[in-house]
């Protein structure tokens, strides 16, 4: 009994205790309060509440021009027009500034457009409209006017950050963005390339027998630097990076305008290997391939059936990255195939297209480099080593199970030379130098260039080979002859972009050279461009 009650004294002494404490905790709170807030020895602190951010400030987007409906000339022909000229309202000089530069081009083409509406003439453009954008603090007007007779369309993109009242440029978005320039590049390049593929690729076998080589060269016309750059039309939208980028096509005015959604995610996806012999191994991680490439007995007995007896050390032991890839990859394939048993890298892409790399055309000039789609395989689920009439190839097999032989069709695209490019007679540089390119598997260009005595000239003729393209054009492996020279010949490679241009009343065209690597075609050394001028004998 005496036990029980020991132990009921202590419990109720511990609770005392507690209870003590809790008032004492109470006591000290109410001190800070009572003392502005400033905590006491041994009181709680609580952090204060964070405030809540604030959210973007709304700027409105006003109209200049809001006039649409239908007009009639005199001559009874009709037609539709809509003019919408924006105006941002914002009470800052960059706004201003904007709203000037808008009023200014669109806002006067459609007053000029809505005076010839009311003299019953048609208006030369149909239209001008836009779109406004939001992403975070940025807000982005995309206006487009188009010309009423040809169809042409025309972009101007306004950004403008609302909490800092300034207009931002290209650069300063993707800086705003965490996005270098060469990543920019990257995505756009990625993106316009399956723009072309997923327009023209299915249906252009049909379209080579009349346009042959056009494909590749529109193609290569699409992704250069000349039409892929800093200075397109960009704007975000929820942070988004949208781009409007001409893709070129066979119709119309040559190009269609295009918007991009550049996808800017990091390339670090599925890792395969793939092994050919003891000579070649090819890796994929995500969407970048590299080729290793060792020298052994058997690499040397196919280089000296190709009449490759020298090539660059240096391509050795070394992950070698391909240029010109551009696809969503997810199958890499090596084999040797033909009657020379040549070694090819195929590249089985999401939209199941295959694109190839030519092993051997690559080392004969030092350049590595991918070719692009190949034309007449599509809707491909698989790559397979096979034979044909005797002879080792890989086949495309077809999601419906047909089986498409690539020897015939990787081979051929060697040979690709656009019409423009042949037909063209004589490309001449500024020295006096002379080139004509032809189609076929033989000698199939010749370049001679005069000495300053006009009396002495040097003249070199060889084999074009196509590897694919990048920003600064198509890109061939070649080997030179010279006077009275035999052996397998100077080897190198140059990329060609050819432009054809009206120039005041007169259509030039320009073919600028520039070399990539090996013995210079017509420069110096590699990295230099020479720029030719068309003429006709």
């Amino acid at each position: 009994m005496k036990k029980r009650h020991t132990a009921l004294f202590f419990t109720f002494v511990l609770l005392l205790t507690t209870l003590c404490a809790c008032g004492h905790q109470a006591e000290q709170t109410e001190q800070a309060e009572s003392n502005g807030g400033e905590p006491t020895k041994g009181s709680i602190t609580r952090e204060p509440a964070k405030p809540s951010p604030e959210p973007p400030k709304e700027i409105a987007v006003t109209e200049l021009y809001s006039e649409e409906g239908e007009g009639a000339s005199d001559d009874g022909f009709s037609y539709r027009y809509s003019f919408h000229v924006p105006q941002i309202e914002d009470d800052t000089a960059d706004a201003a500034g904007i709203n000037q530069e808008i009023a200014s081009t669109y806002g006067e083409i459609a007053k000029e457009c809505l005076e010839s509406v009311q003299k019953k003439e048609p208006p030369y453009c149909s239209s001008v409209e836009y779109e406004s954008f939001h992403s975070g603090e940025i807000l982005s007007l995309v206006l487009k006017c188009a010309y009423f007779y040809d169809g042409f369309e025309g972009y101007t993109v306004y950004s403008y950050d609302t909490a800092k009242g300034v207009r931002l440029t290209n650069e300063d978005i993707l800086k705003m963005q965490n996005i270098t320039e060469a990543e920019y590049l990257t995505a756009l390049r990625r993106a316009a390339a399956k723009e072309f593929d997923d327009a023209f690729h299915a249906v252009w076998d049909n379209m080579e027998d009349i346009h042959s080589g056009g494909y590749q060269e529109l193609r290569s016309w699409t992704l250069s630097e000349q039409n892929l750059n800093l200075d397109l039309p960009l704007h975000l939208d929820n942070g988004a990076v949208h781009v409007i980028a001409h893709i070129g096509s066979p119709a119309g005015a040559s190009y269609m305008d295009r918007d991009l959604v550049l996808n800017l995610e990091e390339d670090i996806g599925q890792t395969e290997t793939a092994q050919l012999g003891d000579y070649l191994t090819v890796k994929r991680q995500g969407n970048v391939v590299t080729l290793r490439i060792r020298q052994t007995p058997r690499l040397e007995a196919l280089l000296g059936e190709d009449g490759l007896i020298h090539t660059d050390a240096a391509l050795y032991d070394k992950d070698l990255t391909v240029n010109g890839l551009y696809g969503s990859y997810t199958k890499i394939f090596c084999g040797e195939i033909g009657e020379a048993d040549e070694p090819f890298v195929f590249l089985l892409t999401e939209e199941g297209r295959v694109e190839c790399i030519d092993v051997l055309s690559c080392l004969l000039c030092g350049t590595i480099c991918g070719g692009g789609p190949l034309l007449g395989t599509a809707d491909v689920k698989d790559l397979v080593q096979s034979s044909a009439d005797g002879l080792p190839d890989v086949w495309a097999v077809t999601k419906s199970g047909e089986k498409v032989g690539l020897w015939d069709t990787a081979s051929f695209q060697r040979y690709t030379i656009p019409a423009s490019l042949q037909n063209s007679g004589w490309w001449n540089d500024e020295t006096g130098g002379s080139l004509t390119v032809s189609e076929g598997n033989g000698d199939n260009f010749n370049y001679c260039v005069f000495r300053e005595t006009g009396s002495v000239s040097v003249e070199i003729h060889g084999i074009l080979n196509y590897l694919g393209m990048t920003e600064k054009g198509m890109v061939y492996a070649y080997r030179l002859w010279g006077p009275f020279s035999n052996g397998p010949g100077l080897t190198g490679a140059a990329a060609f972009d050819q432009r054809s241009q009206f120039s005041g009343n007169d259509y030039e065209s320009t073919l600028t050279v520039t070399e990539l690597g090996g013995t210079p075609l017509i420069g110096e050394q590699t990295g230099d461009t020479t720029v030719l001028m068309s003429s006709f004998g």
